[in-house]
């Protein structure tokens, strides 16, 4: 059995290999669906910010390559991009002091990784923190897509989600297979990325998120494992088939998600667009429009993606 610094230092070689993939294709296909869903939902015009890996290119926008390698971690602002145009907006870096938003997507640092040491407590805490400071930041009526680790909504401590849920609605949530970033990628290397759609709540309004601040035991074929009350009732918004994989660290297997046999890509739109619908049926619309983002070109590296500085220690509750 591993030291638990030997399983860090694996924990760190496995990240510098995954910072090096170009995980840029399957960032592309997961924009077009973001987008889609979002224009669903109302969205038109107004500002967006991006953050995480391949920011550029959940902008939405025509040429991302110039704003950044693949594995780099930044931060874009920019307009929305109207649909069905394409042209060059020119983004610029997102500072702390940015008026709210109409639109946040946040690409959370290393949601796909499946981390054997106890390093994955940090990650749950960073991607806390992040959430957190991006629902702060989103405007009223205004959309917040993250795509995260899976234990953020499978966690059996609700704190954060109930943190959460008395600001913003959750629309839905879809479960990725973590193995859909890159080819080379193994079901023992990875664990599924959840993308979650959520909106703040105007002032007087309700709370019409679906349920999803509490989960439970989860009982499939192949394993049992804490599973969000979400994915209970909405399985169909699991993106492949959840099964489980041998933990050579501990002896009950681990939950993951088997790509569907058909293309993932329909897969996604069809579950994205059931959210965008129930979310108009219940009134959760896009209702912040702010002025679009100025000209700018340089680019504001805010998290670095080495694992000695990119996770602060978090005291976020919910871990």
């Amino acid at each position: 059995m591993p030291t638990e610094h030997e399983l860090d230092l694996i924990d760190a070689a496995a990240m510098e290999s995954h910072d090096a993939l170009d995980t840029r294709p399957a960032h592309q296909m997961l924009t077009r669906q973001i987008w889609t869903a979002l224009r669903g939902l109302g969205l038109t015009h107004g500002s967006v910010t991006c953050i995480g890996m391949d920011a550029a290119t959940f902008t939405g926008h025509a040429t991302p390559e110039e704003y950044g390698e693949a594995g780099s971690y930044a931060e874009w602002t920019g307009p929305i991009r109207p649909a069905g145009d394409i042209y060059d907006a020119v983004l610029t870096p997102q500072f702390d002091t940015d008026p709210p938003l109409d639109v946040i997507i946040a690409n959370l640092p290393y949601a796909d990784l499946h981390f054997r040491s106890s390093h994955a407590r940090r990650v749950l805490q960073v991607h806390q923190e992040l959430l957190f400071a991006a629902a702060e930041r989103t405007a009223a009526g205004g959309f917040l897509v993250a795509l995260a680790t899976r234990h953020l909504m499978d966690h059996e401590n609700p704190m954060f989600r109930r943190a959460i849920d008395q600001e913003l609605d959750l629309l839905g949530a879809v479960r990725l297979p973590g193995t859909i970033y890159h080819p080379t990628l193994t079901h023992e290397q990875t664990s599924p990325t959840d993308l979650l759609v959520l909106r703040r709540r105007l002032d007087g309004e309700p709370n019409r998120s679906v349920p999803w601040v509490d989960s439970g035991r989860g009982v499939f074929p192949s394993g049992q494992a804490s599973i969000n009350t979400y994915f209970t009732n909405y399985p169909h918004h699991v993106v492949g088939r959840i099964d489980f994989v041998e933990d050579c660290d501990h002896r009950t297997p681990r939950m993951t998600v088997v790509a569907p046999d058909r293309e993932l890509e329909p897969a996604l739109r069809l579950s994205l667009r059931q959210i965008a619908q129930e979310g108009r049926a219940n009134g959760l619309t896009a209702a912040s429009l702010s002025p679009s983002a100025e000209a700018g070109r340089s680019a504001r590296t805010s998290a670095p993606s080495r694992r000695d500085r990119a996770f602060p220690t978090s005291n976020t509750p919910g871990v």
